[in-house]
């Protein structure tokens, strides 16, 4: 491919990507950095028996991100399980917490 040619495609590919990227900025329907917006914020509070306070970031992989509530509950459930003890899960955003132990791991607070 001459470098001429190649120059060209350059400039149309990057005409492409501009336009792409101000049509996702008024397309709800397109990806684009506003699908970062609808993320919910999680409030929670997992504690041991004795209040210490767990992070279930410490139960995800590296760079995993909790992005619903849905998740949490899963890995609430599994921290659940591989916990000596019981945990009390509460939701911030009201409702009643809860004490969660071996064989009843599966949170039903409301958040």
């Amino acid at each position: 491919m001459s470098p001429a040619r190649l120059r060209s495609l350059c400039r149309a590919l990057l005409v492409l990507n501009l336009a792409y990227c101000t049509a996702a900025l008024f397309l709800p329907e397109l990806p684009g950095w506003k699908m970062f917006e609808s993320v919910e914020v999680l409030d929670y509070v997992l504690q041991d028996a004795a209040g210490h306070a767990l992070d279930v970031h410490d139960a995800l992989p590296a760079n995993a991100h909790l992005i619903d509530r849905a998740q949490l509950r899963r890995v609430v459930t599994f921290i659940c399980e591989h916990h000596d003890g019981p945990l009390w899960f509460e939701g911030t955003r009201g409702g009643p917490g809860e004490w969660l132990q071996a064989g009843a791991c599966e949170p039903h607070a409301t958040f």
